[in-house]
């Protein structure tokens, strides 16, 4: 039997001293992530901050790292 991956928010904060983005907070909920955003990161530019949909699987989360990152070159 398969089991198929559960939706995966992961929030990604750009950290302009070092020119990438950073995932900063992951969850099964977007609500936890946006209430993250509202106590943690609520002085940061909208364009610096940024919640992807994955599956839970390591893997994608790293892709969407790499994706991200990759923007930026």
């Amino acid at each position: 039997m398969t089991t198929t991956p559960k939706p995966y928010y992961v929030l990604f904060v750009y950290d302009t001293d070092y020119n990438e983005w950073i995932d900063e907070h992951s969850d099964y909920t977007k609500k936890d992530l946006l209430t993250e955003i509202e106590f943690s990161h609520y002085d940061r530019k909208k364009k610096h901050i940024k919640i992807i949909k994955t599956t839970d699987d390591q893997n994608a989360i790293k892709t969407a790292y790499r994706n991200l990152n990759k923007e930026l070159a």
